[in-house]
Formats: C-alpha cells, structure tokens, sequence
C-alpha cells in the first residue's frame, strides 16, 4: 500500500519532499505521540488572549496526556464504527484522497507544513493519524444524517460509542512508501479552528 501526499502548497515551499515511511503499523501508544505532536502545532498558533496577564500556559496544563489518549480512543471508535454500523471501512484510498484535499484545499500551509513535520513528514503516520481523524469525523456524522436519527449526533455518540471497540485499525502498507510531488493552488487566509473539514484540521 502506498500513501502519498501532496506537499508542494503554493509559494509556501519550495519543492516537494521525500520521507521514507514505516513498514509496521501504528501502536496505540504510537497513535497518542503523533496526537500529542498535533496538537502541539494547533497550540503553537493558538494566540493567547491579549487581556489576559498571565502567560500561554503549556499545552500540558490545558490537555493532560489523558485527555490526548481519550482523543486518540474516541477517534478510533469512530473509525471502527463505520465498518461495524455501516460496512463501510476506512480505505487506503479514502486516506489518500484526504490528504490530497488537505494538501490542496488548506487555508493555512504554513500550518499544514508545521503538523507533517511534527509527524515525521512520514506519509504513512500523516494518513493514519491527522488525515484519518479527520475523514472518519466527516464519514461519521455524513452516515449519522443519512439514517436521519432523531436524537443529535452527541447524544447518539455517546451511546453507541460505549459498545464500540478502539481497536487499532490493521492496515497492510507497502515496503517503500513515497511522497509524491504535485502543484497545489492553496488559499491565503486564516481558518478558524472549527470548519467543514474538520475541527482544528489545516
């Protein structure tokens, strides 16, 4: 299996780069050190209130490691519902498209630059980690609608979630895996922290 992503973004770099991926998949506790990188990054441009006199606390202080982990937990869940609710698991090529789209539909490159260096630049960690949470959170709700339930998605969630396993997903990847390089007409403008694509994603 191979994943590649688009990481030429406008006039924000240079060039395209290559990192050599894993060849093993991702441990839980692998999966808790990339989210805490991500989040990390998020923090980093997270602008502390002006009238607040007190210094930008760590990201320790306001998302402990058990916060992280239950993140990580809750993301796995969704992820393994929609094989386990709608026989619909998550693909190699749905990760891959979605990396395409955050690669080229990001309004902030530099952002998106700094979460796949936090990552290692690794292809693969970058499709199983940020890309993945991502487009399981959109599948999810997507699939929630179309069932037209009446209770709301949270409501909903928090139920079926306690009977759902999250149980690292089993992927099989290529031995060599690659980035591809491909040009990307990106937008200038800040984004907020919560959009379609996604909270807090790039």
């Amino acid at each position: 299996m191979k994943y590649a992503a688009v990481l030429l973004l406008a006039s924000a770099w240079s060039s395209a780069f290559a990192a050599p991926a894993r060849t093993t998949p991702l441990s839980f506790d692998d999966r808790v050190a990339a989210q805490k990188a991500i989040e990390q990054v998020y923090w980093s441009h997270r602008i502390w209130p002006k009238d607040n006199p007190a210094p930008k606390p760590p990201l320790s202080e306001v998302m402990p490691d058990s916060v992280i982990r239950a993140k990580v937990q809750d993301s796995l869940k969704k992820s393994n519902a929609l094989e386990a609710l709608w026989k619909r698991p998550v693909t190699a090529e749905q990760l891959q498209a979605e990396m395409d789209r955050m690669a080229t539909r990001t309004r902030d490159p530099q952002m998106l630059k700094e979460l796949f260096a936090a990552l290692g630049n690794d292809p693969f960690v970058i499709a199983e980690t940020l890309s993945r949470q991502t487009l399981v959170e959109r599948l999810l709700h997507a699939w929630y609608e179309s069932d037209r339930r009446e209770e709301t998605f949270e409501a909903w969630w928090r139920a079926e979630s306690r009977a759902l396993s999250a149980q690292v997903p089993s992927t099989r990847i290529a031995s060599t895996t690659k980035v591809t390089e491909s040009k990307a007409t990106c937008g200038t403008s800040a984004r907020s922290a919560a959009t379609n694509c996604g909270k807090n994603a790039p």
